[in-house]
């Protein structure tokens, strides 16, 4: 048999379905590998697809990603046709399995006819609606283009592609949508710090001041629960509290007024910015107008109760979310001799996440060591300057935030210092910076 070369399909007739059922149901052996696979098993008649891909030593790979039908894969799986692979490679926002290859074996063993071109396994394609074209090759086992036809998709099988396995449909799925994996209910929190945090359920109002737009916008949405994660730094102990956003709004000449008549109540200021690394809940104290007018937001939340059995931890970065991972090592780096200027990326199927918890009293105590070396440099700079002296009350030069900021580290220290601040109105306002922290385990007693 001489190898024989035609376009596909024909000019006057783009339907392909017959030809290639007539393929599949007299071929010994069927291999194949296409981008999109959408067809479903009765597309063919008497699922010859099906029946093609059951017969010994065949086998078809598709690309994983959209539009290819995991559902209508897995119809064929459980009829039996097993043999089926999954290219799990893709670029961040780009397909990376392009070929259309169909290799049908004779059933007298010698002869065999390859289809290369753009068809994929998709009912436009297949019934002629799509402009599509391939070439058909009749040949011999023998010659190479046999033979290297075969070798390529054993390649593809072999080191592009992992065997479809029904018991990971929903993370196919997953891939397919590009959808997280499952961390748990992800919760807004404020982490605050400050005295007599044990019992915060017991105030009826606690308030946020903040003089920044962007801090307010995390937090301006009445009636959505949020989670107070809160430090006391005097017993060294950290409490959780659910709340809810009561109101908020910006600060004006008419509300600050009626902000200064309220109850007495505890509040916070929030900024971003240099000051402390995380808001100072003050005393529950009258809010002046002294106060307010440092402020041009405000966020009243109302405490729900008291969680007493929890774990927090970080949300995950989005990279440790999806189930797509970058791949530094891959058969395409390989197959380019080179390493690629493309970010290739993986397919993976471990639902679990990496949980990095939260131990806010560890945070602030690392955070207060760190500091207090960076403390004792300046202060001996200071002192080499003359900038510090005993009895000197008037520093011009000296950074008036940054001794605010050690307050709660050096107690004693900073009152000495305090008296070189010129102005108590330049306190600078603590800076916040929420995370979003997954609560793990709520079995609270709402009335305690």
């Amino acid at each position: 048999m001489q190898q024989e070369i035609i376009l596909l399909p024909a000019l006057n007739d783009p339907n392909l379905k017959l030809t290639l059922e007539g393929l599949l149901d007299n071929c010994q052996l069927f291999r194949g590998c296409t981008a999109f696979w959408t067809i479903d098993i009765d597309f063919f008649s008497s699922k010859k697809l099906a029946e093609a891909l059951k017969k010994d030593n065949s086998f078809l790979c598709a690309d994983m990603q959209l539009p290819t039908s995991i559902t209508n894969i897995q119809k064929y799986y459980e009829y039996g046709a097993t043999e089926i692979y999954l290219h799990q490679y893709k670029l961040k926002d780009g397909y990376l399995l392009h070929s259309k290859i169909l290799v049908f074996d004779s059933k007298n063993g010698t002869d065999a006819e390859i289809w290369i071109g753009s068809h994929n396994l998709t009912t436009f394609a297949i019934t002629g609606l799509n402009l599509e074209a391939s070439v058909s090759i009749k040949c011999k086992k023998t010659d190479k283009i046999y033979i290297d036809t075969c070798a390529y998709l054993e390649e593809i099988k072999n080191d592009f592609c992992l065997k479809f396995d029904p018991q990971l449909v929903n993370i196919y799925l997953k891939l397919q949508n590009e959808e997280d994996k499952n961390v748990g209910d992800i919760t807004q929190t404020i982490e605050i710090v400050g005295e007599d945090m044990n019992n915060l359920q017991n105030e009826q109002i606690i308030q946020l001041l903040s003089g920044s737009s962007r801090e307010f916008s995390k937090y301006r949405m009445i009636g959505t629960e949020i989670y107070l994660h809160a430090y006391d730094i005097k017993t060294k102990l950290q409490h959780l509290y659910k709340c809810k956003i009561e109101q908020a709004g910006k600060l004006g000449k008419d509300n600050k007024l009626e902000l200064n008549f309220v109850e007495k109540r505890r509040f916070a200021k929030i900024q971003t910015g240099n000051g402390m690394p995380y808001p100072l809940l003050y005393p529950q104290i009258q809010i002046t107008n002294e106060i307010l007018d440092k402020s041009q937001y405000f966020v009243n939340i109302s405490i729900a109760y008291k969680v007493h059995n929890y774990l927090v931890c970080y949300k995950p970065s989005d990279g440790e979310l999806s189930f797509w991972q970058a791949s530094t090592t891959n058969p395409y780096y390989t197959r380019q001799n080179i390493k690629s200027n493309y970010k290739i990326l993986k397919a993976t199927f471990d639902e679990t996440v990496e949980k990095k918890f939260v131990d806010l009293p560890k945070m602030w105590r690392e955070l207060g060591e760190r500091n207090n070396s960076q403390y004792k440099r300046h202060l001996q700079e200071f002192k080499e300057y003359n900038a510090i002296e005993e009895g000197l009350t008037e520093i011009g030069h000296l950074d008036k935030n940054f001794l605010f900021d050690y307050k709660y580290w050096y107690g004693d220290l900073y009152h000495k210092l305090k008296k070189t601040i010129q102005s108590e109105d330049k306190k600078p306002l603590a800076s916040l910076k929420p995370r979003i922290i997954i609560i793990i385990d709520d079995k609270s007693n709402n009335n305690q």
